[in-house]
């Protein structure tokens, strides 16, 4: 059972049919009874399948009034829960099969046939396409790649994104946009924006520096906007695209000293001033839904106080690891490594860190070299313009320790770094007094600078779908058993 805003319980399933596929935890219980939302279907049934050749498959059995096409339950579906928990298999029954004690009877259900999810594959019909399938499925290490598919419902991330941006970019003899991969992430939509630049030269270059950064512009659900860390870029939010419905638009919001010149911004409240106008000119009014990582954290904050300012909304404030009023003279400083998780990127091994960054600090003409061995358009920035970033980077400390936040009139979703070394500061005594609601933490199997990992998203994800109230100090959100938290017997230190 789960509590629904307006107090009433609804059910989501037994527990006891929670099963992992695929690094996903998933809850059985609640795809049956997202499909049995359909007034079509009587009633539903969602099992996990092994084939012959020992692949499992989530498989849907619908009793109903009429047998309802694959495209219809994944369209019905796709509003409701994330991709990875959408059936690969829809089996229409007469009836359910029971014991001879009136239950279910699963070990009686029939094996789905042939056809699946992979019937509705389309192939490829332009050049761009093409091209733009072959390289999903070089990176991604799959068999084929279907035009209507999603790099991100594919598995793709930010990181791996870079890497597309990067070969289609040779291929095609330009500086291709990472932004593209982030708005039109399927074949035949990229593969019209190439033909576009082919047409009319334009490529919109430069894009996926932009202060407002659409991850995701389809869909009709309230939009989710996530507030950069202290580096700038909200690229590694991306991954969220996979986690949530399919319905929910997501948009980035980066910093402008990335792409504007001076003056810069001096104060959090300038920061939350300038992107509240940006996702005004996209939502001009609320519910309001925001997230912010680190820095973004705090911006996210004062973002959702100063829409309260001008009477909006704010339905969702979620801060992942960010912190006010901290004892700055313990926190550890930042390693080129720790940028590029910022960034949104990973190095390619360690011995690539230890020939470019000997000492673990951060240096403008290493981390030039490091971005051209990662490839990607951060690959073409130059040692000034990298120092330039890294410099308003460093601003990030002080702009969190000058900042008086107010109060927020709402709850705020707290996700918790719960893999670091040392110490952590209690979201309840930083932000008690900045918050007028209930605080829920959700401890994360993350390290401050890996909290927007696929792992990581995963486990995040579900409480920005539908915030859900747990105990502060609950087992980390891994997806895996793992060991009680032990956060009560830790000391109180820092972010």
């Amino acid at each position: 059972m789960r509590r629904r805003t307006d107090g009433a319980l609804e059910y989501v399933g037994r527990t006891d049919f929670q099963v992992k596929l695929r690094g996903q935890r998933i809850e059985l219980g609640e795809i049956e009874t997202a499909l049995e939302a359909d007034p079509d279907v009587m009633r539903a049934v969602v099992v996990v399948h092994r084939d012959d050749r020992g692949e499992e498959a989530l498989v849907a059995y619908l009793v109903g009034r009429r047998a309802a096409a694959w495209s219809d339950v994944r369209a019905h579906l796709s509003a409701r829960v994330p991709s990875y928990m959408i059936p690969a298999h829809v089996v229409h029954l007469d009836t359910l099969p029971l014991s001879v004690n009136g239950k279910l009877d699963r070990t009686a259900l029939p094996a789905p046939a042939a056809r699946s999810a992979a019937d509705e594959y389309q192939a490829p019909r332009t050049a761009a396409e093409r091209a733009v399938a072959t390289v999903f499925a070089d990176v991604l290490g799959i068999d084929r790649v279907g035009v209507t598919d999603s790099f991100f419902d594919l598995g793709g991330n930010s990181l791996i994104a870079t890497r597309v941006a990067s070969a289609l970019g040779s291929d095609l003899g330009i500086d291709f946009p990472l932004q593209w991969m982030f708005s039109d992430p399927t074949p035949q939509s990229l593969g019209q924006r190439i033909q576009k630049w082919a047409n009319d030269g334009v490529d919109g270059a430069g894009a996926s520096l932009n202060v407002l950064l659409p991850i995701r512009t389809r869909g009709t659900a309230e939009p989710l906007f996530c507030v950069h860390p202290f580096i700038g870029l909200a690229w590694s939010y991306a991954g969220l695209g996979r986690e949530l419905t399919q319905d929910r638009p997501i948009y980035g919001l980066q910093s402008p000293a990335l792409t504007e010149g001076e003056p810069h911004l001096e104060t959090i409240p300038d920061f939350a001033a300038r992107y509240v106008r940006e996702i005004r000119s996209i939502q001009p009014h609320g519910p309001y839904h925001l997230v912010g990582w680190s820095l973004g954290g705090v911006i996210a904050h004062e973002m959702a106080v100063q829409l309260q300012d001008a009477g909006e909304e704010v339905r969702l404030l979620g801060l992942l690891d960010s912190y006010v009023g901290i004892d700055r003279r313990v926190e550890n400083s930042a390693t080129t490594a720790d940028l590029l998780g910022g960034v949104g990127l990973d190095l390619p091994d360690d011995s690539v860190l230890d020939e470019l960054a000997p000492d673990g600090q951060f240096d403008a003409e290493r981390a030039a070299a490091l971005l051209r061995v990662v490839g990607g358009p951060l690959a073409a920035l130059t040692a000034p313009e990298l120092e330039r970033i890294y410099g308003n980077a460093l601003r990030a400390p002080a702009l969190i320790d000058a900042h008086r936040p107010r109060a927020f009139e709402g709850d705020l979703v707290f996700f918790t770094a719960a893999l670091d070394d040392g110490f952590h500061v209690d979201p309840v005594t930083c932000w008690g007094q900045f918050v007028r609601g209930s605080i829920d933490e959700h401890p994360v199997d993350a390290t401050h600078w890996t909290m927007t990992t696929p792992d990581a998203l995963a486990a995040i994800a579900p409480h920005l779908e539908r915030p859900r109230r747990r105990p502060r100090h609950a087992a980390p959100d891994t997806g895996r058993d793992s060991d009680p938290d032990d956060s009560a017997n830790r000391p109180h230190s820092v972010r």
